[in-house]
């Protein structure tokens, strides 16, 4: 994640505390892949099935549960799937959880990527962590030009059921859906997300929403 004056979450101690979870565990590993296949199979509802995407890459992808699914569901290679996110312990994470795909290890607003360009800009979990509108614009714009096809935003949602997940001590002691992350987070409602992703000049056509998340399919 990028670093900023805010409050971003300490992503380095939340990477080495799900490494450390996942050995002492098989129960939290099992957990956040499951969680992670689910995501997948929503992102490719959303894609109906994909055809036509050669390449992915994932912005603030440290771990890339996620788009490592989407990715093998799609029939892709290792090498047409990229992440990028400038975490040295994700990376870790990455390698544990599967090393598919290529790490690009940098920061994905001034990465050089050349003439590069993606089937599929994704990102899961990622512009929720941005407090200043301005920036999440900045950032949603950055999946834009790398797309050449399809972008991809998936988000937490604001609702009784995120509150009650994030938040109640007995839901967390019990459900364990989710781990702590200390730092902003914004939960989104359906609008506000729909409308930056318009604002960022994109054009959303598939839009899912969940009890806990937000998932968005749009075009340049």
């Amino acid at each position: 994640m990028v670093n900023s004056a805010f409050s971003q979450p300490n992503w380095e101690q939340f990477w080495q505390e799900t490494i450390t979870s996942f050995k002492s565990s098989k129960f939290k590993a099992k957990r956040y892949w499951l969680i992670a296949e689910a995501g997948a199979r929503e992102c490719l509802n959303l894609l109906k099935g994909g055809q036509g995407i050669q390449s992915i890459i994932e912005l603030g992808g440290a771990g890339g549960c996620l788009s490592v699914i989407l990715a093998k569901k799609l029939g892709l290679k290792s090498k047409n799937l990229v992440l990028i996110d400038k975490s040295a312990i994700g990376k870790k994470a990455w390698q544990q959880f599967s090393g598919f795909g290529h790490y690009i290890q940098d920061d994905f607003f001034t990465h050089d990527f050349g003439q590069q360009r993606f089937d599929l800009v994704l990102s899961c979990g990622l512009i929720e962590h941005w407090p200043k509108r301005s920036d999440r614009l900045k950032l949603i714009k950055r999946h834009a030009q790398l797309a050449n096809k399809y972008v991809l935003i998936r988000v937490p949602k604001k609702g009784i059921f995120m509150n009650f997940l994030r938040y109640n001590k007995l839901a967390i002691k019990i459900f364990k859906m989710m781990d702590k992350i200390d730092g902003y987070e914004k939960l989104y409602k359906p609008q506000e997300l729909k409308k930056e992703m318009a604002e960022a000049g994109l054009k959303i056509i598939r839009f899912k929403e969940g009890l806990a998340s937000l998932t968005a399919l749009a075009i340049k």
